[in-house]
This record gives structure tokens, C-alpha cells and sequence, in this order.
């Protein structure tokens, strides 16, 4: 995986939005428009990226872990089989993302929205959603979600 600073993540950007496999840990991308990028597979451990646009972005497979991702816009993004764990994502926009199969165990989701995103088998274990207050029920959601899924291919 190749090390790179915020100057060149912004040239890559710029030059066809693809940041597949780098290596983008610790940097400070904060406020930065990435919106759409390909960050497939990549590194951002401990990164910051907050208040930063990934709206649309392709995080499938990215190691997000310990990262500062407050006030961020991943709407529509692609972050299935991505692991967020122990991330701050308090404020986050979430809403209408793929988190099928992603991991947010132990992650701060205070005043985050996940509306009308595809939960399925994502792990929300020791999440918190309010203080320290964990998520409760999203297994049954996923759960019910999978049902309705199933349900509609029946009939």
C-alpha cells in the first residue's frame, strides 16, 4: 500500500477520484469534497475526515477503524464489508448507504442517521447511539429487514 499526504489525495481526486488500496492512515482530510471517490479497499486508520463529503463514495472493504469522521456525509456510499469500529461517527449522514456485512462495533453514532440504508448483517455490537447508551435492536432489524426480502421474492 502506497503512503500518501492530503496534497497528493487531493491531485488523485482531482485526476479520476480513484484512491483504491492506498494507504490513507492518520492523515487530515477534514473538510475535503470526495464525493463519488473510489476508495475501495484502502487504509484509513485513525484518519480524519471530518465534515468532509463522501456522499456516493465506494468504501467497500476499507479499514475505517479509530477514525474522526463527525459531521460527515456518506450518503449513498458504498461501505459494505468496510469496518468502522471504535470511529466517531457522531452526526454522521448516513442515510441511504450499503453497510451489508460492515462493522461499526464499539463506534460513538450520536445523532447519526441511517435512514432508509441496507443494514443487513452489519454489526452494531457495543455501538452508542445516545451518550453511552448502546444501539439496541438492530440485529431484529437486519433480521426483519432479510424477512421482507425473502418475502418479496416469494409473492
Amino acid at each position: 500500500m502506497t503512503y500518501l499526504t492530503r496534497e497528493q489525495v487531493i491531485d488523485l481526486y482531482n485526476n479520476g477520484k480513484n484512491l483504491a488500496n492506498k494507504n490513507l492512515d492518520g492523515l487530515d482530510l477534514s473538510d475535503l469534497d470526495l464525493s463519488g471517490a473510489d476508495i475501495r479497499r484502502a487504509q484509513l486508520l485513525s484518519t480524519n475526515l471530518e465534515r468532509s463529503n463522501l456522499s456516493g463514495a465506494n468504501l467497500f472493504g476499507s479499514n475505517v477503524t479509530m477514525a474522526r469522521l463527525k459531521d460527515i456525509n456518506l450518503r449513498e456510499a458504498d461501505l459494505a464489508y468496510a469496518a468502522f469500529n471504535r470511529s466517531d461517527l457522531r452526526r454522521a449522514n448516513i442515510s441511504k448507504a450499503s453497510l451489508y456485512n460492515s462493522s461499526f462495533e464499539d463506534a460513538t453514532l450520536i445523532s447519526a442517521s441511517l435512514m432508509d440504508s441496507d443494514l443487513n448483517s452489519a454489526n452494531f455490537a457495543k455501538a452508542t447511539n445516545q451518550n453511552t447508551r448502546p444501539i439496541k435492536g438492530i440485529k431484529q432489524l437486519a433480521m426483519i429487514i432479510k424477512i421482507i426480502a425473502i418475502l418479496k421474492t416469494m409473492g
